[in-house]
């Protein structure tokens, strides 16, 4: 005992120490709450399930943004991420793009990924002769809707 009580500083106050002699409640019979599954470690079978189509559409586009994010940060060339929209698929799936790389890039999600994506993309809105007002209109919203800075190419 006395060797334990070396290191303790003169003027330290001990702990009050509680015994019980009683004997502990048999634990065998507890129920543990179990997440669905049966497992900690695997996810539930009756999880939803995706195709490989989808599987490969993920990857894809994991790698796209990859690939963005990795040249923008090693060409140390660019302050933002540039792009032109016009309201179709094609540009709108490329703001997307330069969303997920912005992620990738800062490492956020949710609302850390909304401020990094408004400082660091530009939108252009940049008509072509198929272009509508509904084209102009789904730019604009998707630029507000991602906090993406959108200005109109002269």
């Amino acid at each position: 005992m006395a060797d334990r009580l070396r290191d303790v500083p003169a003027g330290a106050q001990s702990v009050p120490v509680l015994r019980s002699h009683a004997p502990t409640q048999d634990r065998r019979g507890l129920k543990y709450p179990v997440p669905q599954g049966g497992s900690f470690f695997l996810p539930a079978a009756d999880r939803p399930t995706r195709n490989p189509r989808e599987e490969v559409l993920d990857d894809l586009f994991d790698a796209l943004a990859l690939g963005a994010a990795d040249y923008f940060r090693k060409t140390g060339a660019f302050k933002t991420f540039g792009v032109a929209l016009s309201g179709g698929r094609d540009s709108i799936l490329t703001l997307l793009v330069a969303w997920h790389a912005v992620g990738v890039l800062k490492a956020v999600d949710g609302p850390g990924l909304r401020a990094a994506a408004g400082e660091l993309i530009q939108a252009f809105y940049m008509p072509t002769r198929f272009s509508t007002e509904g084209t102009r209109t789904a730019a604009h919203q998707l630029c507000e809707t991602s906090a993406c800075r959108c200005g109109r190419s002269r």
